[in-house]
């Protein structure tokens, strides 16, 4: 039987069409744009709570009031402010008043200079001004009497002077003391000192130093 190539001659006149070859593929165009940015994927799970930060007060040094003097040292510089809280301090001499020195050597000095400390203390309605090396002042008692007193310390780091203000109870009798220490402080306060304007010892009281967060 012909094919129809044999018969393609009667059914296509004049001639049968040349054989259809394969085309070869031509280059790749360019890429298309880039598509929108699909939907954001789902929050991924709450990890665990993180550790407890420090409580906004804490206890740097505390003890009994004894013999003529008190150190305290190795104050840390991290703390925003310091606040002393001296209670019922007496001693065994007669005449006396409770002093409050620093240090910025760890307590190899102390500051004993007057000037360092100038500010104000109040009573009733009445404002004098300092006169003694001290951060806070008051006035004298006898043997049997007690001091107490809270004393605030701000900018006690290295730098500008630090700010004070304290409350004074000397017999019951009520100072308001607002000071500066204005002393060198290429180092910052880093020991404080309690003791007496002369000779004597504590032979009463308690002290504690906190550090403000």
């Amino acid at each position: 039987m012909p094919s129809w190539i044999d018969n393609c001659a009667a059914w296509f006149p004049p001639g049968c069409p040349p054989p259809v070859t394969e085309a070869t593929p031509g280059p790749q165009g360019p890429a298309g744009p880039t598509g929108p940015q699909g939907p954001q994927g789902l929050q991924g799970i709450q990890g665990p709570a993180g550790p407890a930060g420090p409580s906004g007060i804490v206890t740097i040094a505390s003890g009994n009031l004894s013999g003529a003097t008190v150190a305290i040292i190795n104050i840390p510089q991290t703390f925003g402010e310091l606040i002393l809280n001296i209670v019922g301090a007496s001693s065994d001499t007669a005449t006396r008043q409770l002093l409050v020195r620093v240090s910025t050597d760890n307590g190899a000095n102390w500051n004993t200079t007057a000037g360092s400390y100038p500010g104000h203390k109040i009573t009733g309605t009445t404002w004098t001004a300092k006169t003694l090396a001290s951060l806070i002042e008051s006035v004298t008692l006898t043997a049997a009497q007690v001091f107490n007193a809270a004393i605030y310390l701000r900018g006690y780091q290295a730098g500008p002077p630090t700010d004070i203000k304290a409350r004074v109870t000397a017999n019951a009798v009520e100072y308001q003391v607002f000071a500066t220490y204005a002393g060198s402080k290429v180092a910052g306060i880093n020991a404080i000192q309690l003791l007496w304007d002369a000779s004597g010892n504590f032979d009463a009281g308690s002290y504690a130093l906190y550090g403000l967060n």
